[in-house]
């Protein structure tokens, strides 16, 4: 049976795999509420996990170019971008794929032609980690910049209000009448 069958057949299976593998990172308490709690104004990161990698699955399964996964990938790693957690931890989630493929269809991929398949689909992965990879960096840049922006704002209200709280001194040219 043709690679891209298989993976249509078993997507609920290898997206669950998937969920349940990404959300290792979080603590055990955590990644159980994500993966149960179908609520997303009381589970947000768990409901933008489960749709960005159901969606970014189904991209990969139409054979398009990763770089249509973009729009599906962006919430996942948005969320990745603000936690506190090294790019490597926080962008594991993607060749994580890899094995949820392997787990769930292990007895199913043992022909040649399966494993030829199998190493496109990695290659594939691949790429989408190094998509994933510069809209990580794409998020941090703007955090950095929204950072320096807030400290650029901080700074120019302490100055006015020190400016309205404290009287300046007359410069000797002030004081002085002609």
């Amino acid at each position: 049976m043709p690679l891209k069958r298989l993976l249509a057949e078993h997507k609920a299976a290898i997206c669950k795999a998937w969920l349940e593998q990404s959300l290792a990172i979080y603590s055990d308490e955590y990644a159980k509420f994500a993966q149960t709690s179908g609520d997303p104004f009381a589970n947000p990161v768990g409901a933008i996990f489960r749709e960005g990698l159901a969606s970014v699955f189904d991209v990969l399964l139409d054979e398009a170019d990763v770089e249509r996964c973009r729009p599906a990938l962006t919430p996942v790693v948005r969320v990745q971008a603000v936690q506190d957690a090294s790019p490597s931890q926080a962008l594991a989630f993607v060749p994580l794929l890899k094995s949820a493929v392997r787990e769930s269809l292990a007895d199913k991929l043992q022909d040649a032609e399966s494993q030829e398949a199998l190493s496109a689909l990695d290659t594939r992965i691949d790429r989408l980690t190094l998509v994933a990879f510069d809209l990580y960096t794409e998020c941090r840049e703007k955090i950095a910049e929204l950072r320096v922006n807030e400290a650029k704002r901080s700074m120019a209200r302490a100055l006015v209000s020190r400016r309205q709280t404290c009287p300046t001194r007359p410069t000797p040219s002030e004081g002085k009448r002609p």
